[in-house]
């Protein structure tokens, strides 16, 4: 089982079969625990301290049990990483399907094809290797998909392991680059849950709804009270967080640091007002106003005949800073 988790490859196949062998290997040891655990649910010592106690006096005297199921929680987590990243690569898209298009279009009668680009033309795989994944931060991977604006990915990342990712979420969507047009990234900006007056988060679909024995709280608690956990590794069921949803205000608040951060670093108006237009459609509260201004600064920008020698570094400040007669001029 220790040399199942000390071995990393980038095949799926034969990384799958690795891990699937050092858990069957471990499953001896979950049932030993899971048998101490129960038998001694009456005893004088469970009565004092429940199965806590018992698993901590089980693990003291039985550590290689403990390291087992330390072993066997890291596997189990892995598979599932393994089984997102085989997702992964079928979604992952760093262009959209639209610019691709329009790309192939633009090559149709590219006098240099031979027809063998053709042939060399498959599914580029995720920015990162399947060994990284497996071990490292899916929070640090969820920022770099954001970043290359490689949605789709994305939300599958979200949706296989939301516990470790909502905590993070809107960190995650500030590395969205600011140009990037929000219906593309629509299914993970926030929205309002109506009945709830609060955020309605992305819904999570893990690969198992059910945690293993090892993965109990229960075990776990006891493996740190016995020093035999000393860290754990990134993305594990002890991470699992349930962050409050954002109120209104809150979300609101958001969407107006978004808009200005978009007319700040880009000046785009047109994504400005598509974002705050998803956003009164999510039922997000009082951007109804800040939709309008908008619609009409992105009049002025785009479609007004203005002078050259007219300042044309327009900001959302400065508009609000105009009286009516300034704006009809």
């Amino acid at each position: 089982a220790s040399a199942c988790m000390d071995k990393l490859v980038d095949n799926i196949e034969v990384q799958r079969r690795i891990l699937e062998i050092g858990i069957q290997r471990t499953v001896p040891c979950a049932q030993r625990i899971q048998d101490a655990a129960t038998s001694e649910s009456n005893s004088a010592s469970s009565s004092q301290g429940g199965p806590d106690n018992v698993l901590v006096s089980y693990f003291r005297e039985q550590t290689v049990d403990g390291r087992l199921c330390q072993i066997r929680t890291t596997l189990l987590e892995r598979l599932d990483r393994l089984n997102t990243f085989v997702e992964l690569c079928q979604v992952y898209s760093p262009l959209r399907e639209e610019d691709e298009e329009q790309e192939d279009a633009e090559w149709e009668d590219d006098p240099w094809d031979n027809g063998e680009a053709e042939k060399d033309q498959t599914t580029p795989p995720p920015p990162f290797p399947l060994s990284d994944f497996l071990v490292g931060n899916l929070v640090d991977f969820a920022h770099i998909l954001a970043t290359l604006s490689s949605f789709p990915t994305l939300l599958v990342l979200f949706k296989r392991h939301s516990s470790a990712l909502l905590p993070c979420r809107f960190a995650i969507l500030e590395s969205i680059p600011e140009y990037s047009h929000p219906s593309d990234y629509r299914e993970l900006l926030p929205a309002l849950q109506p009945s709830t007056e609060t955020e309605a988060l992305i819904p999570s679909n893990p690969w198992r709804e059910e945690l293993d024995w090892s993965e109990h709280p229960v075990v776990r608690n006891s493996l740190r009270t016995t020093g035999v956990v000393s860290a754990l590794p990134f993305g594990s069921v002890d991470n699992i967080a349930h962050p409050s949803p954002l109120s209104a205000p809150k979300l609101t608040e958001w969407y107006l640091d978004r808009v200005n951060r978009i007319l700040s670093t880009t000046g785009m108006v047109d994504i400005a007002l598509a974002l705050v237009q998803h956003g009164a459609s999510q039922g997000v509260p009082g951007l109804d106003q800040l939709g309008e201004e908008l619609g009409l600064l992105s009049r002025l920008v785009y479609r007004a005949r203005t002078s050259d020698l007219v300042d044309d570094d327009w900001t959302l400040e400065r508009w609000k800073s105009m009286d009516s007669l300034e704006v009809v001029q």
